[in-house]
């Protein structure tokens, strides 16, 4: 072959031979040492020529009729690369797998035992049982030295007569297409990774017949196969799965909590699934849906080193014990090193009798979608599959006896979304993943009352500049969004306001585990004083939304203040505007109300609150609604805004004025004094 690397053609040819040409070669030369080359016709090969197949990926099909380890055959499929020396055009056909042997001197190190390999003909020992067979090369290392080139194994086994070779590498990922284009071979060649080539002499070794493994070869159009992987970037967006945990934490006490995770879809889900919803806990009903049972990986496919084992058997994971027949199965990728595809993991799943899989990757805070691949391209699993982060995979896992009976003290369970038509519909926990409802679907707003505290230099400023118009609320009436599940009856509260701040570790979701392991997740705000149950008692507890990710849905929040004595709970939202709060399917008793105020109105609450300035009124609530109108004497417009009263009719602000008597006259002395000045100036107007 004439080499060149450059797009151009080379002046001066180079020949590079392998060591039989060498021989025929130098017999040419004869006596003279001269010899005439004419290479006008010879064709230039040159790397930039080297026709890359589109796509260089396309799947192999193995099949074993019967087994020790899979009685009941064995299908296999498994990526493989295709190379630029094969057919151009080739029909797909299945032939039996059979492995070459090579003799003793092909194996050798030094150029001298090569001599004799190449010397003798053929190198095989088994050659006559390659005639009319698809030839297997499988290395446990680095391929002889004897011959360097893919393009030579592929020659070889078609010199002994082989219809095709199937050529496993030593490594478990592949570097690089094989070539050279030029090499003359006309039979198909493909390479696959090393854990799959092991399997297939796995396979082989196992099978009682000579003829029990067979590979089915794809069609070729193009020097390529049909592609393995999906022919688009699908993207099919992500969806949320609730999970309600009872578990045991660091202090050794029984904890509930709930969260949500993000999840991605996979392309093989049914076309249908009715989903599944949490068990009614209240009620004790359906108390086994949705439980998680983790799968884990049996002896054989723990390991890399095992992994023909393990693939050249049905049965890839332990049966997840207890009495819970059908669980939402929950499975690591990195517990499963045999695996190259999505697929594997439902097949193994379905195996064991899931309703519904999790797949946790290694990423602690993205999921993506998972596509079909190889000879599950158009494939529509029965099982729904999804995959979270790893930060979600080790909630679900964490402080919990994975998988555990039914009777168990502390279990986990699961909400799995609606599918129809092979897409996860956008259900109620899906779409209030902040606990919002559409706007369709909102209450009213409802207004709260506030009631200040202030010093007697903070009442000058406030009746002397008038900032009472616009601070933190006009007319101290604050408008908020309530909650759908809100008690069903209550008082009106009122209680000074204690601003609560969250741990960082609970406000991003790759830290999720360590908040759940946390002691104190909540402080006052500002300080690192944890909220203790003393402090939290009795008070109306202001918490920002930006705050507190692992700690979601707000219903969470909500339980874990009415846990420590709180009487209601206000949420700052991350915009100007309220919305109603709703969550389907809360598992706790909710007993005290929670609202939700803007942005703006909100941190200038939790201002003065950070100086224990400020209390506030909460509706009163009928049928789970707030009384909009009449609690506060407030008049309402019929989009339910404020009208604004006359300021002189209205009291401009609610306090309670520290410093005794002397102060409070003193107020009363400003207040008088400013109406003096104003009847003053207006009766010289008036003249």
């Amino acid at each position: 072959q004439i080499m060149s690397t450059t797009p151009t053609d080379q002046t001066l040819p180079v020949c590079i031979l392998d060591y039989a040409g060498y021989e025929e070669l130098a017999v040419d030369f004869g006596d003279t040492n001269q010899l005439v080359v004419d290479t006008s016709k010879t064709i230039m090969y040159r790397m930039v020529d080297e026709p890359i197949p589109n796509p260089v990926l396309t799947s192999l099909f193995f099949h074993e009729q019967w087994s020790p380890s899979s009685p009941d055959g064995l299908n296999f499929g498994v990526p493989a690369l295709t190379a630029t020396f094969n057919p151009d055009t080739m029909d797909a056909f299945t032939g039996v797998l059979v492995k070459a042997e090579l003799i003793e001197a092909c194996w050798s190190e030094e150029f001298n035992g090569c001599i004799q390999c190449w010397d003798n003909g053929t190198p095989f020992l088994n050659a006559n049982d390659l005639v009319g067979k698809v030839a297997f090369f499988q290395f446990n290392a680095a391929p002889p030295q004897c011959f360097p080139y893919y393009f030579q194994w592929a020659q070889l086994a078609e010199q002994a007569g082989a219809r095709g070779v199937v050529f496993g590498t030593s490594e478990d990922h592949f570097y690089h297409v094989p070539g050279m284009y030029l090499s003359g071979v006309t039979i198909p060649f493909f390479s696959i990774m090393h854990l799959h080539s092991q399997t297939i002499e796995e396979m082989i070794e196992q099978s009682f017949r000579t003829d029990g493994v067979e590979v089915k070869l794809p069609e070729l159009i193009g020097r390529s196969g049909p592609p393995y992987f999906a022919t688009e970037d699908r993207d099919m967006g992500l969806v949320v799965i609730g999970a309600w945990k009872d578990y045991e934490n660091n202090q050794g006490d029984d904890e509930k909590t709930q969260f949500h995770c993000t999840a991605g879809q996979a392309t093989y889900n049914p076309l249908e699934f009715e989903g599944i919803k949490f068990p009614d806990f209240a009620n004790q009903i359906g108390l086994d849906e949705g439980r998680v049972s983790e799968a884990t990986p049996t002896d054989s496919c723990m390991s890399r080193d095992t992994c023909a084992k393990c693939l050249t058997s049905n049965i890839h994971v332990e049966q997840p014990e207890g009495n819970n027949p059908s669980p939402v199965v929950i499975m690591y990728e990195e517990k499963f090193p045999c695996y190259h595809s999505y697929m594997q993991f439902t097949l193994a799943a379905n195996y064991v009798g899931a309703t519904g899989l999790l797949v946790v990757n290694s990423d602690p805070i993205f999921a993506y979608t998972m596509g079909a691949s190889g000879t599950y391209s158009a494939y529509r699993a029965e099982l729904p599959t999804f995959n979270v982060p790893s930060s979600c995979g080790q909630r679900l896992t964490e402080r919990v006896p994975v998988p555990a009976p039914l009777e168990a003290k502390h279990s986990v369970h699961v909400h799995l979304p609606v599918i129809s038509n092979g897409t996860a519909v956008l259900d109620e926990m899906t779409e209030n993943y902040m606990g919002y409802v559409e706007e369709e679907n909102e209450l009213e707003e409802t207004t709260i009352s506030l009631k200040m505290d202030l010093k007697m230099h903070e009442v000058h400023d406030l009746i002397l500049n008038q900032t009472w118009l616009d601070a933190p609320c006009p007319y101290m009436k604050c408008q908020v969004g309530q909650a759908a599940y809100n008690p069903y009856t209550m008082r009106s509260v009122e209680a000074q306001v204690l601003p609560i701040s969250i741990h960082s570790d609970c406000s991003f979701q790759a830290t999720c585990v360590e908040c759940d392991a946390r002691e104190n997740k909540y402080f006052k705000y500002g300080t690192e004083v944890p909220a203790s149950d003393m402090l939290v008692k009795d008070k109306i507890v202001l918490i920002k939304i930006e705050q507190g990710f692992c700690l979601l849905p707000l219903s969470n929040m909500l339980y874990h203040m009415q846990e420590m004595g709180a009487a209601a709970m206000l949420i700052v939202n991350s915009k100007d505007e309220t919305r109603t709060l709703e969550q389907i399917g809360i598992p706790f008793d909710l007993k005290i109300p929670i609202f939700n105020m803007m942005l703006s109105q909100g941190t200038s609450v939790l201002n003065y609150a950070m100086n224990d300035k400020i209390w506030v009124r909460t509706p009163r609530i009928e049928h789970g609604v707030a009384m909009v109108e009449g609690v506060f004497d407030v008049e309402l417009s019929e989009n339910n805004q404020i009208i604004e009263p006359d300021p002189g009719e209205v009291d401009p602000v609610t306090v309670e004025v520290k410093g005794g008597s002397d102060d409070a006259a003193m107020i009363i002395g400003v207040v008088v004094g400013i109406l003096l000045i104003c009847v003053i100036c207006c009766g010289g107007g008036w003249v």
